[in-house]
């Protein structure tokens, strides 16, 4: 008989654990155990980023005809958070259906562009930034940017995951897109002026810049120009992980990576903070 392969995740999957995180991941996509055990046992804190980079793996794991099974976090508020945001919702039979709070918008599994999600992340923005018109505007066309990259570009029949939450005490907005499909490294090696470019990372960082872009048909190449830009206003970040390469772009410095962990995909964490806006408090 053979036993149940397990994948240990740790205890904080945030975005400054991804190089374990994405670890794990890519070791259970790329297992050839029939049954295969995601635990979460040890884990007492889970971002946005960790959710969404678990649920692809997930669902990634399922397509590939494995029996995924689950052990729940000890810690209670982690695994209520884990209920509250919808993972019982998609993984576990039986889950209760999750209601976008306040604080929070649900994990959720988009195949191309959802409207009504983006109005979602919308009202939680508004909700807790107090944004005018101009700035919900200017969001709205940085969401809608980042989900026709993610069906544009990762080329997955998947799509991509998304959640977001917002933490009161520390006044700050994070949420995170992933799909699981061809990395930006990979789309941007089709262009002659990349083709011979070595390092993951340094193609994370050329996609960040102006006029950057593979879209042949119409305008694009802006889109993380512009959400990098707006974040700056915010005191925010913008981390960017796919297949080898990571870029995590801060208010006042870049800091990118080789992650030693090849990422079959892409996911963009971004972080907003309703503390300071155009650098003051």
């Amino acid at each position: 008989m053979n036993r149940m392969k397990e994948f240990v995740f740790p205890k904080l999957m945030t975005v400054g654990w991804s190089r374990r995180i994405i670890r794990e991941c890519t070791a259970a996509i790329r297992s050839r155990d029939k049954e295969i055990l995601f635990d979460l046992s040890r884990v007492e804190w889970i971002a946005p980023f960790g959710l969404t980079v678990l649920s692809a793996a997930i669902y990634t794991c399922l397509d590939n005809g494995q029996t995924c099974k689950g052990r729940l976090p000890a810690h209670g508020k982690c695994r209520e958070y884990l209920r509250r945001i919808g993972f019982d919702k998609l993984f576990l039979k039986g889950g209760k259906q999750a209601l976008n709070k306040p604080t929070s918008v649900e994990l959720k599994n988009i195949d191309g562009l959802d409207l009504s999600y983006i109005q979602d992340l919308l009202q939680l923005a508004e909700y807790n930034f107090k944004l005018d018109d101009d700035d919900l505007h200017q969001l709205r066309m940085q969401l809608i940017e980042l989900m026709t990259n993610a069906q544009d570009h990762a080329n997955s029949k998947m799509g991509c995951f998304v959640c977001a939450q917002y933490y009161p005490t520390v006044r700050t907005l994070r949420l995170s897109f992933v799909d699981v499909g061809r990395g930006i490294p990979t789309v941007l090696r089709t262009l002659p002026k990349y083709r011979r470019t070595r390092l993951d990372s340094t193609l994370l960082f050329e996609a960040t810049q102006p006029g950057v872009t593979t879209r042949k048909k119409r305008a694009g190449g802006m889109g993380l120009t512009f959400i990098r830009n707006y974040l700056r206003r915010y005191d925010g970040t913008l981390s960017i992980i796919s297949e080898n390469g990571k870029v995590s772009i801060q208010p006042k410095k870049t800091r990118i990576y080789d992650e030693g962990v090849r990422f079959p995909g892409t996911a963009i964490d971004i972080v907003m903070k309703t503390g300071r806006v155009n650098g003051n408090a």
